[in-house]
């Protein structure tokens, strides 16, 4: 059957641009409020219904592991959510010899992500705040054996900060990196890096060549959607992260405003 119970969290980033902290605290456990930045994806995951968490960790890395161990108890760690049972949680490095980049993640997720048919891919070092949880509204809004990945609704303003979608019958047909305007049609769709894949996406990540030094996932999934139907949701929200100081100070004056839950709370 296919059922989507796994998700991929890439946690493997190096941090330069939060240098000199990131020598001592790893990007994704930098704090956002009382929790780690990666922690608001995990809780986004596991409130859709996800049992089993792959952490992608840098060679060195031990951070992500020591915070979490082996598995989840859901009552404890988020009581807020109202839900019981455990999610495992499995933990990888991200292998030297598949390069650097979003897609060398991935690849070095293949063991553990195993024969399951479709899969979860979030990144570790921010996250989408939204009224929606947004990986539950990748779940339910695509088909049946469908990829999908999110698209977060953005002001024209800001959509030379991102990697904007194109979409046409609410499919991808298109990325732009950090573009300088769009047509005058094109509705502003942020990539914010959550996925559903299919395991075809393994195949056409082996093939990848390099960009700028990095392997990227997008180009996988560009070429993914140039070959299948690649549904494209749409959410109205905020994408927080810790990638810079700046927006690092935002996402915790956001958080600390909107009153998330913390690890105090239960």
């Amino acid at each position: 059957m296919d059922i989507i119970d796994t998700a991929v969290i890439l946690t493997a980033g190096n941090g330069t641009r939060r240098l000199p902290i990131t020598r001592v605290v790893e990007k994704v456990m930098l704090p956002i409020g009382n929790r780690p930045t990666v922690d608001y994806a995990v809780e986004q995951c596991v409130a859709a219904g996800l049992k089993r968490i792959v952490f992608v960790t840098s060679t060195e890395a031990s951070q992500v592991q020591q915070y979490y161990g082996d598995h989840l108890t859901l009552a404890t760690e988020y009581p807020w959510l109202g839900l019981s049972g455990e999610v495992e949680l499995m933990y990888v490095p991200q292998r030297s010899a598949y390069g650097y980049g979003s897609a060398s993640g991935v690849r070095s997720a293949r063991q553990l992500v195993g024969n399951a048919p479709r899969f979860v891919v979030v990144a570790g070092d921010g996250f989408v705040a939204a009224e929606v949880n947004p990986v539950a509204a990748l779940l339910t809004g695509c088909g049946t054996g469908q990829a999908a990945l999110l698209g977060l609704e953005v002001p024209v303003a800001d959509i030379s900060h991102y990697g904007i979608i194109t979409a046409q019958n609410g499919h991808m047909v298109d990325f732009q990196e950090k573009p300088e305007r769009l047509r005058d049609d094109q509705v502003p769709l942020a990539n914010v890096s959550y996925y559903v894949l299919p395991q075809a996406v393994f195949g056409l990540l082996d093939g990848l060549t390099q960009t700028g030094g990095e392997y990227y996932l997008t180009d996988a999934v560009l070429a993914l959607a140039r070959e299948t139907d690649l549904a494209v949701i749409a959410v109205a929200g905020r994408y927080l992260d810790s990638g810079q100081v700046d927006k690092w100070l935002a996402a915790n004056q956001y958080v600390l405003a909107a009153d998330y839950p913390d690890e105090t709370a239960g």
